[in-house]
């Protein structure tokens, strides 16, 4: 799959449609070509109706201000890029009050002090 962009605008943001138990919303993720996994905001998380603070699951994540171990939800089905997966695993994390991000973390505007949507890195899943 192919999708053109401008390097030159800096981060490449994504309309995304996340399904869960209480209904679905788009959200603006940011496209991590380097990324491990993908991470979608608590707050957004439990607005679809999952409840990350009673998953048993947690997973080791590096941020820039250290190691956190965070929740993976299976979110129902997502769709963007023109793909649709489902049972979609992410992370659940909320960037710091404050935070800026540089490069490839950055949601809603330019830092995420603004509405904190998520942050997402699509890799290729065969069929």
């Amino acid at each position: 799959m192919s999708h053109p962009f401008d390097p030159n605008e800096g981060l490449i943001i994504v309309p995304t449609r996340l399904w869960g138990p209480s209904g679905d919303t788009v959200v603006r993720l940011a496209l991590d070509t380097g990324a491990t996994g993908s991470v979608v905001s608590w707050d957004i998380v439990v607005f679809l109706g999952y409840d990350p603070a009673i998953v048993s699951e947690r997973i080791q994540m590096t941020t820039g201000s250290g190691v956190e171990f965070v929740p993976r939800v299976i979110i129902e089905r997502i769709e963007g890029l023109r793909q649709e997966r489902q049972y979609f695993p992410v992370l659940c994390h909320n960037m710091p009050p404050g935070a800026t991000v540089r490069l490839a973390v950055r949601s809603e505007g330019s830092t995420m002090t603004e509405k904190k949507s998520a942050y997402l890195g699509f890799e290729e899943i065969k069929n």
